[in-house]
């Protein structure tokens, strides 16, 4: 506070000087000083205000009659026009129609559809061809999407696709295969395997092949071997390798490539790659369903559904299952 002292006023300071303190009124006496007389608050009447008396209500009793308060005119007409505007769509200030409710519930406002529409469109995300412009601007003028199908079930191969879309092709629709109908998938498998320009190649690794080196490996072999047919010896302008993932198979590590996780949902020549080997696997689970139709392959495409598995614990496992992974190895062991 010393360090203040400049800023305060002169009487301020001069209270903080070691001048003497009056002595303090005694404790007997009340004092109150009102136009320089001194009373004694003892010598105050006290009954100055009359004390509360508690009353009870009956309970029983009848509440007393009010009278029924009359509505201005005023008020009528507002409760009138409040009750038109409930009746039928009114227009706001800012002149925009407000929506009128149906018995049902709905709306029936012009915009409300509309609105609806473009919320939609704007949440919807469609996989773009950003990372292949980056990629056309350093000089890479052919960019593969790599991505495979088939991983998971317990029957049927594993397929890899690769793809190249020219800088000057546009195909419309091409989004992650797994969000698509089997109808627009068809669709769009003959659309990008016949338009001119578009390149790619199809790998297939079937059950047994999986049995022997495990399915990541398996994987792994089906890109690489589709990257390979694709590009030949592209020592001239070798291309850049988009892979669907979070790793790079061995055989490309020494080349232009990178792993995109969810690269069939972010990149345009990625998806594309997801829709071939899709296709191609369901058509070839589907042709596995004429030869063994007891395990229903055209429903579940070789996945552990429920049907699928009680089917293998009635009939046991068929050429194109897959005896390594864990449902059917428990399996063939209680046999």
């Amino acid at each position: 506070m010393l360090g203040f002292i400049g800023d305060f006023p002169a009487a301020m300071v001069a209270r903080r000087s070691k001048a003497p303190v009056p002595a303090a009124p005694s404790k007997r006496l009340s004092i109150a000083k009102k136009s320089g007389n001194v009373k004694n608050k003892a010598s105050v009447p006290t009954s100055a205000t009359p004390p509360r008396v508690k009353t009870r209500r009956n309970k029983n009793a009848d509440p007393p009659e009010l009278e029924p308060r009359k509505p201005s005119s005023r008020g009528k007409k507002a409760v009138e026009n409040q009750a038109d505007k409930s009746d039928q769509g009114h227009t706001s200030k800012r002149g925009c129609k407000k929506a009128k409710k149906h018995p049902e519930g709905k709306s029936s406002h012009p915009g409300e559809n509309h609105r609806k529409n473009v919320k939609s469109t704007a949440l919807k995300r469609v996989p773009s061809r950003d990372l292949e412009i980056e990629l056309w601007k350093t000089g890479f003028h052919r960019v593969i999407g790599v991505d495979e199908a088939g991983r998971g079930p317990l029957a049927g191969p594993v397929v890899a696709a690769a793809c190249i879309i020219p800088e000057d092709v546009d195909i419309q629709g091409i989004d992650d295969s797994k969000k698509l109908t089997a109808e627009k998938r068809e669709q769009l498998y003959s659309q990008i395997t016949s338009t001119p320009g578009v390149r790619f190649s199809i790998c297939v690794v079937d059950a047994p092949r999986i049995d022997e080196i495990n399915i990541l490996q398996a994987t792994m072999e089906a890109m690489e071997t589709c990257v390979e047919e694709l590009t030949g010896n592209g020592r001239d302008h070798p291309p850049y390798i988009l892979i669907d993932g979070n790793r790079i198979p061995g055989g490309l590590s020494g080349k232009h490539a990178r792993s995109v996780v969810k690269g069939d949902a972010e990149s345009h020549v990625i998806a594309a790659a997801s829709i071939l080997a899709k296709v191609t696997r369901d058509r070839l689970m589907e042709d596995y369903d004429k030869r063994w139709p007891l395990y229903g392959f055209k429903d579940h495409k070789g996945y552990g559904t429920a049907s699928h598995t009680a089917a293998l614990l009635k009939h046991g496992p068929c050429d194109i299952h897959r005896r390594s992974f864990a449902p059917l190895r428990n399996l063939i062991l209680d046999m």
